[in-house]
């Protein structure tokens, strides 16, 4: 009988593609993927490190998936192995603080993840101990050719066109997991992009840690090396702009929508780049992040308040060669949830909301058993709930909600202090630990 593997994915779109990529190598090596962990016989949960919340929901689900299988005599030899950020964030301590988790992938692992199936099946906890395949330094970069299972809607996919973030924001962790940035070829995507086009993908979206640095890193040559601000320049190299047009020349009805770029490296020739390419669609993902000069000095984006507000990707084209039918209108807070103007001029209004409601975070338990087409399944994350509080869990919820002031999120601590997690014995080590800031 095939081996059985379910898988656990969280986190963003780039860690969904390493989750694809996983399940493609196990496919290929005769695999079996089941809709349902309690069924599989290695379950894989793939991790996400890179906020608190997401550190805490990644936590909890390892020790739930722990306290699953103490619990159910049939999963008493199902094997759990942890990959993603967290693992590879944490690689030194997780070991120890998790001594019930069997095996431990970092993110250049991903393409061993059969090999490192088996070699966990055939060890014993007790006497082995945990393996650990993560390596220190992330350097792994996707290619056209690897095998993936997309996870995604028949009409969409998402295309890694880039590892790693050479910024160094005061906030984010990115560099310290997925290393320094690393560009596809320019020849690589494309061929991705005629593949999936191929398949009926009709949107194709280019994700990266930083989708305008892409090429900037292997330009060479005397007073080519990219500095933080360099914008994009295709007469230095391979770049985003000249990504776009290879893409926009693809035969076929698709479009191709661009996020996560930094708003210091747009520039002329990207934004002329997308007005001129019919099949780019007039929508990009800026992280702004702030427009307070001294806030945007501590967090070290490289950008002023008075860059924000004159923006050059949206002054650089005229509004008619963006191919908006729609009139510029200013967007309000009032007028932001029922107005979503197309034009790009009108989005880079400066009185945009700061604030959106968040939606609630939810975990996707990942199935690729026929004869289901969409092979995801979501449920609600559970209630983060200490001992000191109710344990009326609908009240406590309920107040929370009708609370005016937003509650900070739940700790790592608060929850592996809670008594949903209290029969892990690995409760006590990470209520204890100081690793999670």
């Amino acid at each position: 009988m095939p081996t059985q593997i379910g898988l656990i994915s969280l986190g963003c779109a780039k860690n969904l593609i390493d989750s694809e990529i996983m399940l493609g190598h196990l496919q290929a090596e005769g695999m079996t993927l089941v809709p349902d962990p309690e069924l599989a016989d290695a379950l894989i949960i793939n991790t996400c490190s890179f906020i608190d919340v997401a550190k805490d929901e990644s936590v909890g689900t390892i020790i739930e998936a722990v306290n699953a299988r103490q619990k159910d005599p049939a999963r008493e030899k199902q094997k759990i192995i942890v990959a993603g950020c967290l693992s590879q964030r944490f690689q030194k301590d997780l070991p120890g603080l998790l001594p019930e988790v069997d095996a431990f992938i970092g993110l250049d692992q991903i393409t061993d993840v059969a090999s490192i199936v088996r070699k966990t099946l055939t060890r014993d906890l007790e006497d082995d101990g945990s393996l650990d395949t993560v390596t220190e330094k992330s350097r792994y970069i996707p290619d056209y050719t690897t095998p993936r299972f997309r996870l995604t809607p028949k009409h969409m996919a998402y295309i890694k066109i880039a590892e790693g973030c050479n910024h160094t924001c005061s906030f984010c962790i990115i560099p310290k997991i997925r290393g320094q940035h690393r560009s596809r070829t320019e020849e690589s995507i494309v061929k991705e992009a005629q593949g999936l086009i191929a398949q009926g993908v009709k949107e194709i979206n280019l994700i990266s840690q930083d989708t305008t640095y892409f090429g900037m890193d292997r330009w060479q040559g005397l007073g080519n090396r990219p500095n933080p601000t360099s914008g994009v320049n295709s007469e230095k190299g391979e770049s985003l702009a000249s990504l776009l047009r290879a893409l926009n020349a693809i035969e076929g009805d698709f479009w191709i929508r661009l996020l996560y770029t930094h708003p210091a490296h747009w520039s002329d020739e990207l934004i002329q780049t997308i007005a001129e390419c019919p099949k780019v669609a007039r929508y990009v993902d800026i992280p702004l992040q702030h427009i307070s000069d001294h806030m945007l000095k501590e967090m070290n984006r490289k950008t002023d308040g008075q860059y924000i507000r004159d923006f050059p990707a949206f002054r650089s084209a005229p509004p008619s060669s963006l191919g908006s039918p729609v009139k510029p209108t200013p967007i309000t807070r009032n007028s932001w949830s029922s107005s979503r103007p197309s034009n790009l001029n009108a989005v880079a209004s400066s009185n945009i909301p700061r604030k959106k409601e968040r939606a609630p975070t939810k975990r996707t338990i990942i199935s690729t058993t026929p004869p289901r087409k969409n092979a995801i399944a979501s449920f609600p994350r559970p209630s983060m709930q200490s001992p000191s509080m109710s344990t009326n869990t609908s009240s406590t919820r309920s107040s929370a909600s009708s609370s005016k002031k937003k509650e900070s999120p739940a700790r790592c601590g608060t929850h592996l202090t809670s008594t949903a997690a209290s029969s892990c014995p690995s409760t006590q080590k990470w209520a204890n630990s100081t690793m999670l800031p």
